[in-house]
């Protein structure tokens, strides 16, 4: 074996041994012990170019097949995807392979040798590849697509923090439809109200109607949250009378009767401007029983039927008028 080794070159060699399916060899050559590493200067997830499909090959490689492929295609080849994973963490342990660092690629294949592995394990990973450490779009779309393959052994504490992180990178680009369709995802029912709410409220001072048709488009919110959030728009903005109606539309029943009473009505009655004043006061005479503020509301001259008439609007879990 001596004279056929000595003439072969090194590289040679390695190609006969992968076809052997060894990793690795020791040898006598002209007296000398050669100690061979088919893995030695390979990146540990590039693998041979017909199999790029599988996993991606940086641009830079020069590599024809590197360390994991070779004990996925031609050391374990006929065998399990956890063979190839058991003997390949041998090299990686005994110094002969690159190791992989937890890169996000050879937490997928833990993953898939074993499915009670931590899913938290693989988004870390995928957290990893970016430079910025707050960004968390690769880990959330990950996690999206491990859940629907039936990957559930991430906590819901865990699972919540993962969507209020990427909530929070979309809301600073005022993606604010994409934010509240990832904080959609939070399975505790107040804690996913309240982080939806919250974002609504921030984006209540610059937010227009296509920005909430947007949110509406793909999320099953209830109106009443849009309501609340226009309605803190309007009051900033001094629109007493849109601030009112978007209180009745929200349910704010006390935030609506104090607007009507105290603003709403006197200053419709000041400015000799009841025509508008009519939808609004129905509106919140219908939602008179679910409101149990009392007091009483006089509004003159409310026209009707070309007539001038008295309306008295009583707050006491009803109302009445009356000419």
């Amino acid at each position: 074996m001596d004279g056929e080794l000595g003439a072969m070159e090194d590289d040679l060699i390695k190609i006969y041994l992968v076809l052997a399916g060894r990793s690795h060899a020791e040898f006598l050559r002209k007296g000398k012990m050669i100690k061979l590493n088919c893995l030695e200067g390979l990146d540990w997830r590039q693998v041979s170019f017909w199999i790029i499909a599988l996993i991606s090959v940086s641009a830079d490689s020069k590599c024809f097949i590197q360390a994991f492929g070779i004990h996925l295609w031609w050391i374990n080849w006929g065998g399990f995807l956890e063979d190839a994973i058991e003997s390949f963490t041998e090299d990686v342990a005994a110094g002969r392979a690159a190791s992989p660092e937890s890169h996000v690629f050879e937490q997928l294949i833990r993953l898939a040798c074993s499915p009670s592995h931590q899913v938290e394990a693989v988004l870390d990973a995928a957290g990893m590849l970016s430079p910025n450490p707050l960004d968390a779009h690769l880990s959330w779309h990950l996690w999206s697509l491990l859940r629907a393959l039936g990957y559930h052994t991430m906590s819901p504490a865990a699972e919540q923090r993962l969507h209020q992180a990427y909530a929070a990178q979309l809301t600073s680009s005022e993606l604010w439809h994409l934010a509240i369709f990832v904080l959609s995802h939070i399975s505790h029912d107040q804690c996913r109200s309240v982080a939806i709410r919250e974002v609504l409220d921030r984006m209540s001072l610059t937010a227009r109607s296509q920005h909430y048709d947007k949110i509406l488009a793909i999320c099953e919110i209830p109106n009443e949250w849009i309501s609340a959030a226009k309605f803190i728009k309007a009051k900033a903005q001094g629109n007493l009378e849109a601030a009112c109606s978007h209180a009745l539309s929200a349910g704010n029943y006390p935030a609506a009767l104090r607007l009507f009473a105290d603003e709403v009505a006197p200053n419709a009655i000041a400015m000799g401007d009841l025509h508008r004043l009519r939808p609004l006061a129905e509106r919140m005479e219908k939602a008179a029983d679910r409101i149990t503020v009392s007091v009483l509301l006089m509004i003159n001259s409310l026209p009707q039927n070309g007539k001038f008439l008295q309306y008295i609007v009583r707050w006491n879990g009803g109302l009445g008028n009356s000419a």
